[in-house]
């Protein structure tokens, strides 16, 4: 019984992984509205805080005995259920932040699409053949 349990749990973590992916664009608004200074600060909570929450959770089946020789009794499994849950989604909301500073860091800087060889001081009678 603990394999299905432990199998039907990842599924829905990950299903809700893909239900998260397909509204990134509103999680990357969500994260733009940081400033570009607290984004780390507010990524490193966040990371934490999911860290808490599952050493929490994963405390709280030890304590209350929630673990048996058959499985997880059905509040424990609710319980590893809705922490995995939440766990994803501080993770999703963590993570957007650290994405969206990293490309705001790569598109700030304004570049040619390509290096150019005159751009490196090579004249163009120098340059390689193309």
């Amino acid at each position: 019984m603990f394999w299905a349990q432990a199998l039907s749990s990842f599924g829905l973590w990950i299903a809700y992984g893909v239900y998260q992916s397909r509204r990134s664009a509103k999680v990357r608004a969500w994260a733009q509205r940081f400033s570009p200074a607290s984004r780390g600060l507010a990524a490193a909570g966040l990371f934490l805080t999911a860290a808490l929450v599952m050493f929490g959770g994963l405390m709280a089946i030890i304590t209350g005995k929630g673990l048996g020789p058959s499985g997880l009794a059905g509040w424990a499994w609710l319980l590893v259920v809705c922490v995995g849950l939440v766990f994803v989604h501080i993770q999703t909301l963590a993570m957007a932040l650290l994405v969206v500073s990293a490309q705001e860091a790569v598109t700030r800087e304004r570049r040619d699409a390509s290096e150019t060889s005159t751009r490196q001081g090579i004249s163009s009678d120098e340059a390689p053949p193309s």
